[in-house]
């Protein structure tokens, strides 16, 4: 995807809930503010997606133009559908990343994405309890594994469970993640890459 390190990355995201009250949390905040200088991140907090924000989000991004932007992927579909419902384009044209993460990504919000920010909509599939377990390459929907760090397999009605196999995080044996798969390349039962995530079993 050509995103070289210390490249400028605009952050759509949040988190100011994890930063402790006080004196304390100030600290955090610009310990926080201080690393995102180092490497060249702007961070914004996504959490209120009213049109007003929204309108926000589109100017700064426009005024910005930065190379890759990461977002949770309904944050950057509602904004991706409200510029396109308001006939609003960026006036240094697209963007050359958008990177989607923590929720469920498909075709149809793909496109719209593709269509107002990024040819390249780069899918980084993770969860909470784990962190990163793939990114996308080549395309969108084709998720690389990190097999060194998770054994990833599916039942017969494509629901994935994963296994740790780091140090770096908290052991899972045969972890329901609740996704709905179709798989690209499996290896002895162990799935070394996705086809596509359906969505949730639930």
């Amino acid at each position: 995807w050509n995103i070289q390190p210390l490249s400028q990355i605009l952050m759509l995201w949040g988190h100011s809930h994890l930063f402790e009250g006080g004196l304390k949390g100030k600290i955090q905040y610009y310990q926080r503010m201080i690393k995102n200088f180092v490497i060249n991140t702007k961070r914004v907090s996504s959490y209120d997606l009213s049109e007003n924000n929204l309108n926000l989000f589109y100017k700064l991004i426009d005024n910005l133009h930065p190379p890759t932007i990461i977002s949770y992927s309904g944050n950057i579909f509602k904004l991706a559908k409200y510029m396109d419902e308001n006939n609003l384009t960026f006036k240094f044209g697209k963007i050359k990343n958008v990177i989607v993460t923590s929720e469920p990504i498909y075709r149809k919000d793909i496109n719209i994405i593709k269509k107002i920010f990024a040819h390249n909509v780069i899918n980084e599939y993770g969860m909470a309890e784990t962190g990163v377990i793939g990114y996308s390459k080549n395309s969108t929907q084709n998720v690389k594994i990190f097999w060194g760090n998770f054994i990833l397999t599916k039942n017969d009605a494509n629901n994935l469970y994963l296994s740790t196999t780091s140090d770096r995080v908290f052991p899972l044996i045969n972890y329901d993640t609740e996704d709905r798969v179709r798989t690209q390349f499996v290896k002895d039962s162990s799935i070394l890459s996705l086809r596509e995530i359906l969505g949730k079993s639930r």
